[in-house]
């Protein structure tokens, strides 16, 4: 179980915050461009689980992983490009594969066993199954969630516009952190509850306050909204993952 949590934070870390707009732009373009993603998933998965390179089965399992993961990105890129749109069903349901994937590579392909180890800190903090399932979920909120933000303003376009063509464009990294600031703020405040429930109404003041001049007010309440029921609907998750 400790793993299967590991490999999803490894595989969230790898498809969200590791994964730059280049290494999307090269994934898109070239027929290598899957390649530098591939290994920087295959990189983040030995680095967040490392107590378990003692075992040879987790060396193939990692291995089985990458080579799932660029057959599904593969896939995923073809089916976009010439019969499905990019859009939230595909973003989900690409998702719920690698994770299906990653459970049964923990559970049934390689039955992996938790790792003997001494070190006080590591069995504590890093191998507690509630602060990796906590930072799995922060980092899913905080990333991934301007990710889902996007989908919902392409649907809210084709909904008024009834166009199917892809004119919502991805914000650029500039226009993306102070969301990342707000959820991980409103998403804490979620999980831990009590005093920390005040950080959900302070997440959102500064974009108020700082509001760009290129925003326009539906852009604003889009990302509001949905940032805030993004957040506590992770936040909410996690408590129910304990």
């Amino acid at each position: 179980m400790k793993l299967f949590w590991l490999l999803i934070l490894a595989h969230f870390i790898a498809d969200f915050p590791l994964q730059s707009d280049k290494i999307f732009a090269l994934k898109s373009k070239y027929k290598w461009g899957l390649l530098p993603h591939i290994l920087i998933s295959f990189i983040a998965s030995l680095v967040i689980a490392f107590p378990y390179l003692g075992f040879g089965n987790f060396w193939f399992a990692i291995l089985f992983l990458a080579s799932i993961h660029f057959l599904l990105d593969w896939f995923k890129l073809l089916l976009t490009k010439k019969l499905l749109s990019d859009s939230l069903f595909t973003f989900l349901f690409d998702q719920m594969l690698h994770i299906i994937f990653i459970w049964l590579t923990c559970f049934y392909l390689f039955n992996i066993p938790d790792p003997e180890i001494k070190n006080k800190f590591i069995t504590t903090y890093y191998l507690n199954k509630k602060v990796i399932i906590i930072f799995t979920g922060l980092i899913f909120s905080i990333f991934g969630g301007g990710v889902l933000i996007h989908y919902i303003r392409k649907i809210i376009n084709q909904i008024k516009t009834n166009e199917f063509e892809d004119q919502v464009l991805f914000p650029n990294v500039n226009k993306r952190r102070i969301g990342y600031i707000e959820r991980f703020l409103s998403t804490l405040g979620t999980i831990f509850g009590g005093w920390f429930l005040i950080l959900i109404p302070l997440a959102f003041i500064p974009r108020l306050i700082i509001r760009a001049e290129t925003d326009s007010q539906e852009f604003l309440t889009i990302n509001l909204v949905s940032g805030l029921f993004i957040s506590i609907g992770i936040g909410l998750f996690v408590h129910l993952l304990w």
